[in-house]
């Protein structure tokens, strides 16, 4: 029997420790190494058409065309949850099974956006950076307290759950929306419910985004929903980039629609020359939100248990398109 060959593209994948790439040798699957390396890398695209499994991170967009060349491939399995650089329906077509990592960095995103909402309302970074030049003036960083206020989640999945857990400890009434609707986790932390996530716009102190990226919801931010905010609230974006219309984001946060923003995933990243890292409201991050030790090293698992799965012809768990593997 021919040995199931696995195309490794995803960079993070065992950056930190080799135990799950020896767990995949030890399983007898035929390796590719390219992580790091661009499409234009010599040999790449011969190597990845061997291909029976992909290991795919963030940087490598599936779609059809490329999903035509790859007659032998028949699973990818996402590094992260994060599905928005894989085609799927046409993945489907193509009979290749789809596979993520829901809930390995939950933990590690939901203190990122903890640490992020209290830098903003504290001024935390503004502190710092008064300090290290050497002034002393702390009646210059009267902040706002998190205590017993109001926080909206758009998207109450695992990271979402995650933050709502951290937001319990601060007393805060939390209101929450997604169209699928976790109904008994939702209760057991107190996430009231609201039918439109527009609704949350003018009773949140702190809105704070945790849903994929569709379609439907590109730019679901924009000048008229920063409208409906309350001059104080804050937003905070550990999700994906283009859910915000960044342009419109720089002009209520210039114009004081809004009181403050955490970003950590951008529109273009690295977002070069974005004018809101010239604003002094906003806490920028380079999308590290999930870059833990202890995330990495869940998703390394989860996803190398996935390959190993397939390759004894289980089906590996998630399998987020209906692609039957037998």
């Amino acid at each position: 029997m021919s040995k199931t060959v696995v195309f490794i593209q995803a960079p993070p994948y065992c950056a930190g420790s080799d135990e799950a790439l020896n767990k995949l040798r030890e399983a007898g699957l035929e390796i590719i190494d390219r992580r790091a390396q661009s499409v234009d890398a010599p040999g790449y695209m011969e190597d990845l058409q061997r291909a029976d499994v992909l290991l795919n991170g963030n940087d490598l967009q599936i779609n059809a065309e490329l999903l035509d060349q790859l007659k032998n491939l028949k699973m990818i399995g996402k590094y992260g949850v994060g599905l928005d650089m894989i085609d799927i329906p046409s993945a489907t077509e193509h009979n290749v099974a789809v596979c993520n990592s829901p809930g390995c960095n939950c933990q590690a995103v939901a203190d990122q956006t903890l640490g992020m909402i209290l830098g903003l309302l504290r001024k935390i970074p503004q502190g710092d950076t008064h300090m290290r030049e050497g002034k002393y003036d702390h009646t210059s960083f009267k902040g706002t307290e998190l205590w017993e206020k109001t926080m909206g989640l758009v998207g109450v999945g695992a990271i979402g759950r995650a933050v709502a857990m951290r937001a319990n400890g601060f007393k805060m009434r939390i209101l929450g929306y997604d169209p699928y609707w976790p109904a008994e986790l939702a209760d057991e932390l107190n996430i009231e419910r609201v039918k439109k996530w527009e609704d949350l716009l003018p009773e949140v102190d702190v809105l704070s985004l945790h849903c994929n990226l569709t379609n439907d919801n590109a730019q679901m931010l924009s000048t008229e929903q920063f409208k409906k905010m309350k001059k104080s609230a804050i937003v905070i974006n550990a999700a994906r980039g283009e859910l915000i219309d960044e342009d419109a984001l720089y002009e209520a946060l210039k114009d004081g629609e809004i009181a403050g923003a955490g970003i950590d995933a951008w529109t273009n990243e690295p977002p070069t020359g974005s004018p809101l890292l010239t604003l002094n409201n906003v806490l920028a991050m380079p999308h590290s939100a999930a870059f833990t030790t202890e995330s990495f090293s869940n998703m390394d698992m989860q996803v190398t248990n996935q390959i190993i799965d397939f390759s004894r012809g289980i089906q590996p768990q998630p399998t987020v398109n209906k692609v039957s593997i037998n």
